[in-house]
């Protein structure tokens, strides 16, 4: 299933269940926390780095607001692992190797090339509150415009 973003707002989250440095299911949150999802192109994309950097940077701002994140990249979850570990990231990093939870996000291939990255903010209910995808990882996340 595709979707673009802009539609994706103000609908049920789409539903996935992955493996990382933990085991996740999006309805695991459902009435108890939002979820900030990133999506990164690939655990070896440098610019889909530094946006994780950001997030670790701004972590404590963002559970006093009572939000949980989520890091989705496109490998293996070894690599999820070890990414996580290398650049001690404080929350969950899950790995979606078939790009099936991307496609549920409308997060397909701009110009059946470059893998798209996006950020997702998910309320407590489970309805999607603020996307944003960008073919380009520079335009990727922008934690300024996410309404928590």
């Amino acid at each position: 299933m595709e979707t673009n973003t802009a539609e994706i707002v103000g609908s049920p989250a789409p539903s996935f269940a992955l493996s990382g440095t933990a085991d996740v299911s999006l309805a695991d949150f459902r009435g108890k926390s939002p979820v900030l999802i990133y999506f990164m192109r690939e655990f070896a994309c440098h610019t889909c780095l530094h946006h994780v950097l950001e997030i670790v940077k701004d972590y404590d701002r963002i559970q006093k607001q009572g939000v949980e994140v989520l890091v989705i990249g496109g490998g293996n979850v070894d690599t999820a692992k070890r990414f996580a570990a290398r650049y001690k990231i404080p929350f969950t990093v899950l790995a979606d190797p078939s790009h099936s939870v991307y496609d549920q996000y409308g997060l397909d291939k701009a110009f059946g090339v470059w893998q798209k990255s996006g950020s997702y903010l998910i309320d407590v209910d489970g309805v999607v509150r603020y996307a944003k995808s960008a073919g380009k990882p520079s335009a990727g996340l922008d934690l300024s415009a996410i309404p928590f």
